[in-house]
């Protein structure tokens, strides 16, 4: 056994070794060789198309400006167009009236006096509404020059924008081209250290197979584990030494694509601390959660690091919410923190449920009454005696879960709300149960429940005429 351990930490060492350094002066020598202003150069680049970015914006805030500045213009134009159309029609109107009152055929009989007062009347509105007409067109003349304006204004700045647009995708493709290079000279250090470490899960599986012994295992792979990572310290400090520059870019542009990229897996994972630590639910538990898009109702199966996965129920608030879908159902754990969680479960597995029953006005409601509370005390003694069937074993039992009947007038009968409490997912069952016991009773005491029906009620005249009453 001991020679088999000698064997496994030699080749250990032999293989770590002759990649770790023999590799150590040729990624020296590669260090020198590469041009340390790379990571500078990708940071000048970086700011050089932020600010194109930035005038780019600008540039299209300062036209979408101009053309809602347009926008309101012709507006104006438009209503100052209609408010001379106005005025030319009044003075059509005031230049008819003088030409009938001077007409010697005119029906009017008006004295000299009074037609020469009409007609100054009507010269004087007619030379107010022609110097109106005259205001509306200087003020028509100056928008639409104002317009013209804008107009060549925004041709100018869409040129510019044009222009920049090509100088901003130039900016952006040497930028890329830059990354890639940058990424290409740092993937050889990449493929060491993912070299190291399939090198450790080979001597682990080599292990595994080898001895059975946990000291054993354990001790070759705490050294296994030592060279791969000392292999790999050492394979990131041959990289980056004497070039901080690439090191401070690099870890920026990955921090800001982790953040961004990731966003979702970050919070759905501090979901996760918070899901164990507060407990809203736990594997086994019946959750709903409402969120803008859909809701997510079932029974809680797993819950992972990022993700939450459920066996869908129907959900809702009809008789077959319980009923289990047959889907499996995953969403990400960071929407307890997003919207709220109903857990039917979190305390103990019973849920109270109402079930409506309306009988007509012409049945015995006091009969009714005493047929649903026959049947309900009836009920309850046997989900009592088969707690773990259809209630929980909760204190105080009989008393918090007794049902509760409760009558009110509705349009088409007296109405009897019945509350009562069943386990999770025995809700149809015990619905069921409920409703033929309480028919069969009904049926015999002759007790109508209340529907929707058309009676046909005879008039005086019968055979010509019908009334028809729906109720």
């Amino acid at each position: 056994m001991f020679r088999k351990l000698k064997e496994i930490i030699i080749i250990t060492v032999l293989v770590f070794s002759s990649i770790s350094i023999p590799s150590v002066p040729t990624l020296a020598q590669d260090i020198i060789d590469r041009p340390i202003e790379n990571g500078i150069e990708i940071d000048s680049q970086t700011t050089k198309v932020s600010l194109l970015q930035k005038q780019k914006t600008d540039l299209k805030s300062k036209i979408n400006a101009l053309n809602r500045e347009n926008q309101a213009i012709e507006a104006d134009i438009i209503e100052l167009g209609r408010e001379k159309l106005v005025q030319e029609d009044l003075i059509i109107t005031a230049e008819e009236r003088i030409s009938v009152i001077t007409s010697e055929d005119s029906g009017e009989k008006l004295t000299e006096e009074q037609i020469d007062e009409e007609k100054k009347k009507n010269e004087s509105q007619i030379e107010t509404w022609e110097t109106r007409i005259e205001e509306i067109n200087e003020e028509i003349s100056k928008k639409e020059d104002s317009v013209a304006e804008n107009n060549e204004e925004r041709d100018l700045l869409e040129n510019d924008l044009g222009q920049l647009e090509k100088d901003l995708s130039k900016e952006i493709n040497i930028l890329q081209s830059q990354v890639v290079i940058l990424g290409i000279s740092f993937s050889r250090y990449i493929i060491l250290i993912a070299a190291y470490w399939l090198i450790y899960q080979i001597v682990k599986f080599i292990t595994f197979k080898l001895t059975k012994k946990t000291l054993v295992r354990n001790f070759i792979l705490l050294i296994t584990g030592f060279l791969a990572i000392g292999a790999t310290v050492l394979t990131l400090l041959i990289a980056f030494i004497g070039n901080l520059a690439i090191l401070v870019t690099s870890f920026g542009f990955i921090s800001a694509a982790m953040v961004v990229a990731l966003q979702e897996f970050i919070s759905s994972f501090f979901a996760w601390f918070v899901i164990k630590a507060r407990g809203p639910y736990k594997e086994g538990d019946l959750i709903q959660i409402q969120t803008s898009v859909q809701v997510y109702s079932g029974k809680v199966k797993n819950i992972g690091i990022f993700r939450t996965v459920i066996s869908e129920k129907v959900g809702g608030s009809s008789l077959d919410r319980e009923q289990l879908t047959g889907k499996t159902v995953d969403f990400p754990n960071n929407l307890i923190l997003k919207h709220p969680v109903k857990n039917f479960t979190q305390e103990n597995a019973i849920l109270w449920n109402n079930l409506d029953i309306i009988v007509t006005y012409e049945s015995n409601y006091k009969l009714a009454r005493e047929i649903i509370e026959k049947t309900m005390d009836e009920y309850f003694s046997y989900a009592l005696d088969h707690k773990d069937t259809y209630l929980d074993d909760v204190f105080n039992l009989g008393n918090i879960y007794k049902p509760k009947i409760y009558m009110s007038l509705a349009g088409d009968g007296p109405c009897f709300t019945i509350w009562f409490a069943c386990k999770t997912g025995k809700l149809r069952e015990v619905i069921e149960r409920l409703s033929i016991s309480i028919l069969d009773e009904f049926n015999s005491n002759q007790i109508d429940i209340a529907y929707k029906t058309s009676r046909v009620i005879p008039t005086a005249d019968f055979d010509n005429e019908v009334e028809i009453v729906n109720e």
